[in-house]
């Protein structure tokens, strides 16, 4: 039987409210897309809490920046209802990008926005908590 390698393979997947879907620092694996529900994408900062990203909907989807660069995740993705996804693996997205004509520029430039909107917040988170920590040990003056 002949099998045609043509077309990614993709699986359905649910998860329930709270369950993690990637987690930030391990092996890039699969691409999402988010049939319905949300899931929230946070990040942990080198000071110990969690940056709240950005909450993701139905037709949105996450899990390229690893794929595409070929680095460890960048953020951690957690359901926050229940949540259907789409999901591919490297090849079959990679497979994806090259079958359609205006993926790869798409997805790019997501890509590129995402990160440069993590490091605004992780920036401002940083600045935050430094401020907070003058605030709460004033150095005296004399």
């Amino acid at each position: 039987m002949h099998t045609d390698l043509a077309f990614p393979v993709v699986t359905r997947k649910t998860f329930a409210p709270g369950e993690t879907i990637i987690r930030q620092d391990t092996a890039a694996q699969h691409f999402f897309i988010i049939l319905t529900g949300e899931v929230d994408v946070v990040r942990q900062e080198s000071v110990g809490s969690e940056l709240f990203i950005t909450r993701l909907g139905p037709g949105d989807y996450f899990g390229e920046i690893g794929l595409l660069e070929e680095t460890p995740r960048t953020a951690t993705v957690r359901a926050y209802t229940a949540v259907t996804v789409l999901r591919l693996d490297q090849a079959g997205f990679l497979r994806w990008l090259t079958l359609s004509p205006t993926a790869p520029a798409a997805v790019q430039n997501v890509a590129f926005e995402r990160r440069q909107d993590t490091s605004r917040r992780a920036l401002r988170h940083v600045l935050n908590h430094v401020a907070a920590s003058r605030l709460a040990s004033p150095t005296s003056l004399s």
